[in-house]
């Protein structure tokens, strides 16, 4: 069991660490409603916003909504 946690936390410092490389603007981890936690990179773009709510578990139809909704998006 112990094997298995340190697994799991170096694969997410390592996907978070590759997201960080690729973002142009700041990132969060958040807990997404499958309970799954995801590193979103607030870089501005509507597209991103879309992706990184896909991630987080949800339908491509509700992060589309959810980011649609965000005049400041571009």
């Amino acid at each position: 069991m112990k094997h298995l946690l340190v697994a799991v936390l170096a694969a997410a410092t390592l996907s978070t660490n590759a997201l960080a490389e690729t973002c142009n603007g700041p990132t969060r981890t958040k807990v997404g409603p499958s309970g799954k936690a995801v590193t979103l990179c607030l870089d501005g773009k509507l597209s991103t916003c879309i992706r990184d709510g896909m991630r987080q578990g949800h339908s491509r139809e509700a992060a589309t909504s959810f980011c649609s909704k965000n005049p400041k998006l571009r």
